[in-house]
């Protein structure tokens, strides 16, 4: 209990928990950016980022988000500590409350289940809770530790597929394919030339800094069994250390790979892509078509893709972002805050000269929606997914739309009353199989996905409360 005093009194003051907010009222909501007081600015060599405000119960003022080079004082290094401490018992806390809200009150969402709430309630916990002070010592390794240090066992994951780690590039990747149980000692490479089925490179999320294909494979090992193909994960670079170009070289080598040294044609690849990862399959596909490289003949497959990381730069919102964050487990200010690491930004742009770092949310090699050729990826099929109550649901749907009027071959699919990347939560509950099942149709090429259409009376970002 002290811990988590602690914890709450050095982290956010002033949060509302969504669970005892009231619904956020639809209306037109900005943010603006601003200097912290010059007792702040004086301890260090930049200033601070702050959110002045954000939609419905997510409100954090006079947070520092962002800090420049300094040293850190007894207080600042207590405050992480105690913030980091007192996360897991918060996450208890807040997840013990739910089976009895959820007898009283019933679900959240109409097709929530107990389990189900449970899971986005624990994420929610985490994301609300994480210290936001990135640059400060061992911020980053401690949200690393959290997200990337620990992978999906491979026991839980479904049987009768082998795993297999190696180095692609210069990044540690790893590969997933069915046992055949006349040869249960196959090679990737043998796998790959031992059938005609989908070879699918895969680029796992975590808003370009957190997770690694470790914490995917649950998700990829039943891609791997719905689709019979094989899989190859790479673990790309990450921010801070590494901005979205460098993780696109990585994912372009993955794809080199594929294509020289285990001889696949191009016609049996399919990428596929979550969140971050969705957005770099795009960038990836550009970059293919500038540098003059055989387009993946299987298409891409694009579930819930980050494709505008400048959302709120300008003061404004979609209206899935205000709405949307009573039941996603996405906060608003971590999205702002790995948003400008992606590309590099480190600091508050308010000298002139900063300004040429917040246009790089504008580049559409970091956020495809604002690309204008994407024409040129015309021969290239797409499967979108989003859900219904994720915050980046408004996003996604326009990009969907962009690449049809580019040209596209597009299969958009919103699930009902689901949040980002659900099926990563629930594989074996629906609708999270159905997902899957509709990644692999689309994987194997020449099979009808099951189409899912918006939910009946109501449209992303304007779900009923």
């Amino acid at each position: 209990l002290c811990l988590g005093a602690m914890g709450q009194k050095f982290s956010k003051d002033g949060e509302v928990d969504a669970d005892e907010a009231s619904p956020a009222p639809e209306r037109s909501w900005s943010t603006r950016f601003r200097s912290a007081d010059p007792q702040l600015r004086s301890q260090s060599e930049a200033g601070l980022l702050h959110i002045e405000s954000v939609p419905g119960n997510q409100k954090f003022d006079s947070i520092p988000l962002m800090r420049g080079p300094g040293t850190l004082t007894r207080k600042h290094r207590w405050s992480q500590f105690a913030s980091a401490a007192a996360m897991p018992g918060l996450l208890l806390a807040d997840v013990a409350k739910v089976p009895f809200r959820f007898a009283v009150k019933g679900p959240k969402r109409p097709t929530w289940t107990l389990q189900f709430e449970e899971i986005v309630t624990a994420l929610r916990s985490v994301a609300r809770n994480a210290p936001r002070r990135r640059i400060w010592e061992g911020q980053a390794d401690l949200l690393r530790l959290l997200t990337s240090s620990v992978g999906v066992p491979k026991l839980v994951c479904p049987g009768s597929i082998r795993y297999y780690t190696e180095v692609v590039g210069t990044v540690q990747s790893e590969w997933i394919f069915p046992i055949d149980p006349g040869r249960p000692h196959l090679t990737p490479k043998e796998a790959i030339h031992h059938s005609d089925d989908p070879v699918i490179l895969y680029i796992h999320g975590g808003a370009f800094a957190l997770c690694t294909p470790g914490t995917h494979r649950l998700l990829c090992s039943c891609l791997v069994q719905s689709s019979h193909g094989v899989l190859l994960a790479p673990n790309y670079r990450k921010a801070p250390e590494s901005t979205i170009s460098e993780a696109t070289d990585d994912c372009l080598a993955a794809y080199k790979h594929l294509l020289d040294i285990c001889a696949v044609p191009p016609a049996r690849v399919v990428f596929a892509g979550d969140s971050a990862g969705g957005g770099l399959c795009v960038c990836l596909l550009r970059r293919l078509v500038r540098e003059g490289l055989p387009l993946p003949g299987r298409g891409a497959a694009l579930l819930s893709p980050w494709v505008d990381l400048s959302e709120g730069l300008d003061g404004t919102f979609r209206m899935s972002m205000q709405v949307n964050s009573n039941w996603d487990y996405l906060p608003l200010d971590l999205v702002h805050i790995f948003a400008r690491l992606a590309v590099g930004v480190e600091a508050e742009a308010e000298e002139a000269g900063d300004k040429d770092k917040w246009a790089r949310l504008l580049d559409p090699d970091f956020s495809p929606i604002y690309a204008e050729d994407l024409a040129e990826l015309s021969g290239v099929p797409f499967l979108v997914i989003a859900g219904e109550v994720e915050i980046l649901a408004d996003q996604i749907i326009e990009f969907g739309h962009k690449l049809e009027e580019a040209g596209c071959q597009v299969e958009l699919q919103v699930y009902r009353d689901m949040v980002h990347v659900f099926p990563t939560m629930c594989p074996y509950q629906s609708p999270g199989p159905m997902c899957v099942e509709n990644i692999a149709r689309f994987a194997r090429g020449g099979e009808q996905v099951v189409p899912v259409p918006l939910p009946e009376g109501s449209t992303a970002g304007h779900s009923e409360a």
